[in-house]
């Protein structure tokens, strides 16, 4: 008998399996569009952002990095991209200078947590979007951990609202050995499906993911 991660899985695949999802490349503008991409994003929009980039200061993390804080920021005016994120982008830039080579473009010599260490060094990249990286950029089984992600694995009493970073790892590593599908696949099913279903009041009724609700719905944690 499948177990729930393993059903819900499959559950997801079927839901979901009309969404283009990105093979990890080790590439720098994968790393840029992380940062800069709202989760959801049509092809076309990053085919967009693709040719807005060509022959600009963030064609390579080279020509990034050495790109001032100002100037980063005015472009993203001019680009309308969100202002804000200049930082991050700069910061990962220099980050990737310093450690991406092209004899090891997925970094393959760490193993998964040191790569997660080393990313969250980066300057103004926050501990979500260096897991977003080291999953979507260089193809690790990490999952990258927010309030969406939390409600549905909680709600479906997979795991406790008390669980640690750890134990969320655990249980997202257990579901990739268990499901047929890629560990950036279930992550980006199970992202999507929060943001879809499981917002601050859950849209039980309609989610891919209802027949794995305890008996008595969704479990919410107490006051």
């Amino acid at each position: 008998m499948a177990s729930p991660l393993a059903t819900a899985v499959e559950l997801l695949e079927r839901h979901y399996r009309w969404r283009e999802v990105e093979e990890p490349e080790g590439s720098w503008q994968q790393g840029c569009r992380v940062l800069l991409e709202k989760r959801g994003k049509e092809t076309s929009e990053k085919k967009r952002m693709e040719e807005v980039w060509e022959g600009s200061c963030l064609a390579s993390a080279e020509e990034t990095a050495t790109t001032s804080l100002a100037e980063l920021q005015e472009q993203f005016g001019q680009w309308k991209l969100p202002e804000k994120s200049a930082g991050s982008v700069l910061g990962l830039a220099r980050w990737w200078v310093n450690n991406v080579r092209e004899d090891d473009p997925l970094l393959e010599r760490w193993d998964d947590e040191t790569l997660r260490r080393e990313l969250r060094t980066a300057k103004g990249v926050s501990n979500e979007q260096a897991d977003r990286i080291a999953l979507a950029v260089f193809g690790r089984r990490v999952l990258p951990l927010n309030r969406t992600v939390v409600r549905v694995g909680c709600r479906h009493r997979w795991i406790g609202w008390e669980a640690d970073d750890e134990e969320w790892q655990g249980l997202f590593q257990q579901g990739v050995r268990e499901g047929d599908s890629s560990a950036v696949e279930w992550a980006t099913w199970l992202l999507q499906v929060g943001k879809d279903f499981c917002g601050p009041k859950p849209k039980c009724e309609s989610c891919p993911l209802a027949s794995l609700l305890p008996e008595w719905g969704p479990d919410e944690p107490l006051e």
